[in-house]
């Protein structure tokens, strides 16, 4: 994000949250910071406001603009949490006007935004809503100019989504934008966007990773260290590989890393079978020991052989950093890295586009050539990859997510207290915001913001929130502009 985006973003906090101080001077019971006052008398706020069928944008008066709930799709990849044990599954029941959980289904993403692959929809009064990509293009005021001039292409850039993990996803990257569009005119069936898909996680619960390429002397060291891995590379290429990671060349060291990978995603699937069973019997061997062995690699490994039997992907956790992003903290994603979402919860926000290039843990296509050709190489630990939230200190219950990209950025706001009042800021674009917990009145929304419900908000409003049960746990995806 740009110094003058920031200043115009806080500056926008600063703003409202000024108007919060007044409202506590002329409180008779003023709280400390965080600024709060007594929860005023509740007031009537005006319905969801029903626009009429038109081509054409119906632009309403400031003090009519409303908040539009949003039905949003749910996705039951086979990887997802069953049943109630899927925060997606709760957050969807809880949000949703007929949703009932299926304990035998799985609920793995709930997917905020206009990709068509995950149709979001307004929820009017009196009918099923509108499609919301439709929805914006017949009022485009609802996006904002700076958003539109910014990007061309209609709905919004960003696609948010919660994702409750059972089982990893498949070992994959994301290609770049003018690579994208390369790969959806060769290869539309496997490659349906034209977009690139830079991404963030933030972790709700412990959240386990395997994320970019071990530093080289980590490889190396499993390389002479672990014989069944040693054999699924094969024991020419390792002589080379190892002449290339020791070698003082930088560019001998990357080829060395190169061809180790290859040689792997190209690896034998009969010896990728005998030497992964023999492999797996060895660390189940281990799983007491509580040892560095068997908790920086070995349990990994069963968990990927016991979901994904005879898999290339398994034997990725020797090439890969594999760290657990605690909850608040964030990783971020750009072109290439090649990453694995193993377990736990977590909120994702992404440009739009569904574009994977995909190397293991999958029955899905895999595009060997296209992923070791195009995977970062970059080598170092994993921890490089979580980046600094950033904080106003006007605003103590809030906290900025801002990746270095123009589509999108993810604000949290956290407030214990119930009867607290606070101010969304006003922003240059669009906003999607869930409830994960707690309740409050909206100023602009006729429902109550609770628990699993989605509301977008029109680009350059403010609104007003009432905690009515705390804490609430609110985060909010919007475009940097």
């Amino acid at each position: 994000m740009s110094d003058s985006i920031k200043q115009k973003f806080f500056g926008a906090v600063k703003s409202v949250n000024q108007k919060v101080k007044d409202l506590m001077e002329e409180s008779t019971s003023p709280r400390p910071t965080p600024k709060t006052t007594p929860r005023p008398s509740p007031s009537v706020s005006p319905g969801v406001q029903m626009m009429r069928k038109s081509d054409k944008s119906e632009k309403l008066p400031d003090d009519e603009i409303r908040a539009l709930r949003l039905i949003c799709t749910v996705q039951s990849y086979e990887w997802g949490k069953m049943g109630r044990r899927s925060l997606v599954g709760q957050l969807a029941e809880a949000g949703a006007t007929d949703e009932k959980i299926e304990e035998s289904k799985p609920y793995a993403e709930l997917w905020m935004g206009t990709h068509p692959k995950g149709p979001n929809y307004v929820l009017l009064p009196g009918n099923k809503g509108h499609l919301l990509s439709d929805y914006l293009e017949k009022n485009p005021y609802l996006v904002g100019e700076a958003l539109q001039q910014r990007f061309k292409s209609g709905g919004l850039p960003f696609l948010f989504k919660i994702l409750s993990v059972e089982k990893a996803l498949s070992i994959q990257m994301h290609p770049t934008k003018e690579m994208a569009a390369e790969l959806h005119v060769k290869d539309p069936k496997n490659y349906p966007d034209d977009n690139h898909k830079p991404e963030m996680a933030i972790a709700l619960t412990p959240f386990h990773v395997l994320i970019g390429f071990r530093p080289l002397e980590e490889l190396l060291m499993f390389i002479r260290t672990i014989p069944e891995f040693r054999r699924v590379i094969g024991e020419e290429t390792c002589i080379l590989v190892e002449r290339g990671l020791t070698s003082p060349i930088q560019d001998d060291q990357l080829n060395g890393l190169k061809l180790a990978f290859r040689s792997l995603m190209e690896a034998d699937k009969t010896i990728l079978s005998v030497e992964g069973t023999q492999l797996y019997k060895y660390y189940s061997n281990l799983r007491k020991d509580t040892g560095k062995l068997f908790q920086e690699y070995g349990h990994v490994f069963i968990q990927l052989w016991e979901d994904y039997p005879g898999d290339v992907g398994c034997f990725c956790v020797f090439f890969m950093n594999y760290i657990i992003v605690q909850p608040g903290e964030a990783i971020f994603l750009g072109p290439n890295n090649p990453h694995a979402y193993l377990s736990g919860d977590c909120v994702e926000c992404m440009a739009t586009s569904d574009n994977v290039v995909r190397a293991g843990l999958t029955p899905k296509f895999r595009d060997v050539e296209t992923l070791t050709e195009l995977v970062d190489y970059s080598s170092g630990p994993g921890e490089d990859f979580k980046f600094s939230l950033t904080h106003d200190t006007e605003d103590v219950w809030t906290s900025y997510y801002l990746p270095p990209v123009a589509e999108f950025g993810v604000a949290r706001t956290e407030i214990p207290d119930a009867n607290a009042i606070y101010r969304l800021p006003e922003l240059g674009s669009a906003s999607i915001i869930i409830c994960i917990s707690g309740s409050a009145r909206c100023s602009i929304a006729e429902e109550p913001i609770e628990k699993g419900t989605v509301w977008l908000l029109p680009a350059s409003t403010e609104a007003e929130i009432r905690i009515t049960e705390g804490p609430i746990v609110i985060y909010r995806a919007f475009a940097q502009v």
